[in-house]
């Protein structure tokens, strides 16, 4: 969107009198249309051309006569070679996710987008990121970020961007069109203790409840219950959960950890700790010796 200036000239006294005319055409195409009016430049064999608004995809000739009927006959004009402006001309636009999980980041890409041409570099840009919570404003500029990749904070709430660019002291077309960038509802749950176990059992009950988010998976690991085969993703059923314990188990305390996951958007949750305590069985009791009672009611054992 600038002023683009060459200059022409003819041999002297190619014409008493000059006019010149601009003309454009698409790249690629064959026919020429007039950029505004002819000019009568007097006397002299020298025209300075000036293009407004110079944009990228088009080529450029100037034609020229001794008189403005001239201009409709081939034979009385002559014409220039056509001349391409390498004009920078571009948009830019957003690359990335449209949804981050909750408390996770998410990495944008700014893509340089030229419009018709060559005269748009392919590299050397300078990068501007703006945040919004709205999309509508106030925008923030991301301070120290001027690449073509923003990788955002942490997110708990939407947030809304926007970047513009430029190079060689061009903007393109200014900044980008405003990208949405939406947080995924937070899985939470809460678990019950588990209750004390017995040496030999074979299963244990965990009790939860989901809190907020929509989870159909859950995972159960642990890296001190020997021979324990994690639990990865399984189908989420109504609690409580019958967890299976290792043939062989001994008594101790043995600690393992619980989280839930959307398979929809494959965000999960933190990861919930809880322990196992599997305890011996208690001595056989004992009664004393035996003894013989003779129509008794009672004895102190």
């Amino acid at each position: 969107n600038s002023t683009a200036e060459f200059t022409v000239s003819l041999p002297t006294g190619s014409y008493s009198h000059y006019y010149f005319k601009v003309q454009k055409r698409a790249l690629g195409t064959t026919a020429w249309a007039d950029e505004g009016n002819a000019i009568d430049n007097g006397t002299s064999n020298t025209y300075n051309v000036s293009i407004n608004n110079a944009r990228g995809g088009f080529e450029y000739r100037v034609i020229a006569a001794g008189g403005l009927e001239e201009f409709n006959n081939v034979y009385c004009r002559v014409a220039s070679d056509p001349v391409e402006l390498k004009v920078i001309d571009f948009s830019v636009n957003i690359n990335g996710p449209s949804f981050v999980c909750y408390n996770n980041t998410a990495t944008l890409n700014a893509v340089i987008v030229p419009s018709a041409g060559t005269g748009t570099p392919a590299s050397g840009y300078t990068y501007t990121w703006e945040q919004s919570d709205n999309g509508s404003g106030p925008w923030t500029t991301v301070a120290g970020v001027t690449g073509a990749t923003y990788t955002t904070p942490a997110l708990t709430a939407a947030k809304y961007y926007r970047v513009s660019a430029t190079v060689s002291g061009c903007g393109g077309n200014g900044v980008s069109s405003v990208f949405q960038l939406q947080v995924n509802p937070q899985n939470t749950a809460t678990l019950t203790p588990v209750a004390q176990l017995c040496v030999g059992g074979n299963e244990f009950l965990l009790l939860f409840k989901i809190n907020s988010g929509s989870p159909d998976n859950y995972t159960i690991s642990s890296a001190d219950l020997p021979n324990f085969n994690n639990i990865l993703n399984n189908a989420l059923t109504a609690s409580p959960l019958r967890v299976g314990i290792p043939s062989g188990t001994q008594p101790g305390t043995y600690h393992l950890n619980f989280s839930v996951r959307s398979s929809v958007d494959g965000c999960t949750s933190v990861s919930y700790p809880f322990t196992i305590t599997i305890n011996s069985y208690p001595d056989t009791a004992k009664a004393g010796t035996d003894q013989q009672l003779c129509a008794a009611t009672s004895t102190q054992l």
